[in-house]
């Protein structure tokens, strides 16, 4: 991969509180499944600039969990939203 493109992810990750370790490896998964998409690098990161911070972090565990063994996950939260639950009548 150009050093450019690793850069870029790199500090697209750090921005984001990522410590250069984490930052990195998640560049370095992120990389390979865009190579294996066929997406270019720089459209995943405009794509990823628009989420919010726990919008990213679900999308990176998602990948991330796509691409470990499948003996453990990373695990996040999602909040619940109204729309979530369902609304029943209930008569007596």
């Amino acid at each position: 991969f150009p050093v450019n493109q690793i850069d870029a992810m790199v500090g697209f990750f750090e921005k984001r509180g990522f410590d250069n370790s984490s930052a990195t490896a998640t560049t370095t998964i992120l990389l390979q499944q865009a190579k294996l998409d066929n997406v270019e690098p720089f459209t995943l990161l405009d794509t990823l600039k628009g989420l919010n911070d726990l919008s990213i972090s679900a999308v990176v565990a998602e990948i991330l969990n796509y691409n470990r063994e499948k003996i453990s996950t990373i695990g996040y939260r999602k909040e619940r939203t109204e729309d979530s639950f369902e609304k029943r009548n209930i008569k007596a």
